[in-house]
């Protein structure tokens, strides 16, 4: 599984350690959500629905893995300049926004059905 690799190799946690009484499981639970925040967390790309291929074909969207807000960053600017200098017939570059669904609701009720999902 990818979060027990993640816990791992980015916090130098032992999941058996919570069956031992060394490490809290709420302790494990904040770990878990601090998982978000690391771009090269295979728990984060799982989450995000995100299977990286192999050999990424040119023009896909990339994947979430490895995906850092520098990354974000230098896309936009990159996006820019190409629409500077193309003009109207540049095209942005694919980010993993274009991969990801985006999950609407049409009542609070769905919303919290939802999010009782993900909890």
């Amino acid at each position: 599984m990818p979060v027990i690799a993640d816990l791992q190799q980015f916090f130098g946690v032992n999941i058996e350690d919570v069956w031992r009484g060394l490490v809290s499981p709420a302790h494990v639970l904040d770990l878990i959500q601090g998982l978000y925040a690391v771009p090269q967390s295979r728990w984060r790309a799982a989450v995000l629905t995100d299977e990286p291929p192999a050999r990424p074909q040119p023009g896909t969207p990339p994947s979430w893995l490895g995906w850092t807000p520098e990354v974000a960053r230098l896309t936009a600017i990159a996006d820019l300049i190409t629409a500077a200098l193309a003009g109207k017939k540049a095209k942005p570059l694919p980010t993993p926004l274009d991969r990801s669904p985006v999950v609407t609701t049409s009542s609070i009720r769905e919303f919290t059905q939802m999010f009782q999902l993900l909890r």
